[in-house]
């Protein structure tokens, strides 16, 4: 994922644990909080691999708060890899060869977590140099599969059952009922991509 969206996300994040925590939660100081938001703009056109190494080495030496927050942050940016993963690999079998093999080529490109953002946005430019199969990825949605952070936090919100799901109850509208290509009266990560 590109570090830009890793940025987004975290900081996001950060917001999220330090403005919407239960009362129960430790709570990040202003101190920890301004440096963590700090440390993220610093480090944002690093690798994924760097970023999580850094947030990691500075929740080593903080609070339970801190130490929760970049755990948190880990788990979303781990999450949002397999989404999008399940997703190329579901959209694989419904897509000509050239469409699967760009998005192939993006998925590679994605979990390769050692590209700075530099190297990533040159390779990805390489990539999609080749427009020809772009009508067929929009009309699957899969044009915004780099973007997927959104599809995925709303996803994981919508699978009551944690069982990589979201049931067409959860949704009812006659978008979701055309995106389940399944028949089965539930969406995987695909198919929710694919409703759009």
């Amino acid at each position: 994922m590109s570090s830009t969206t890793v940025l987004i996300m975290l900081i996001t994040f950060c917001y999220i644990c330090t403005k919407c925590a239960a009362a129960a939660s430790p709570k990040l100081s202003d101190d920890e909080e301004a440096k963590l938001v700090q440390t993220i703009k610093r480090i944002e056109n690093a690798s994924d691999d760097e970023i999580e190494n850094v947030l990691k080495q500075m929740a080593a030496g903080g609070s339970n708060a801190l130490k929760q927050s970049v755990d948190g942050i880990i788990k979303d940016l781990n999450e949002d890899y397999e989404f999008f993963k399940k997703v190329v690999d579901e959209a694989s079998t419904h897509l000509s060869p050239k469409a699967n093999q760009k998005l192939q080529n993006q998925k590679q490109l994605v979990l390769d977590r050692k590209l700075t953002q530099e190297e990533f946005d040159k390779k990805l430019a390489a990539i999609e140099s080749n427009p020809d199969v772009e009508e067929e990825l929009k009309s699957s949605n899969l044009d915004l599969v780099l973007d997927i952070d959104p599809f995925a936090n709303d996803f994981f919100e919508l699978d009551k059952n944690n069982d990589g799901f979201v049931s067409l109850e959860e949704l009812s509208t006659e978008k979701a009922k055309k995106a389940d290509i399944n028949g089965d009266g539930k969406l995987s990560p695909y198919e929710y991509v694919r409703m759009g």
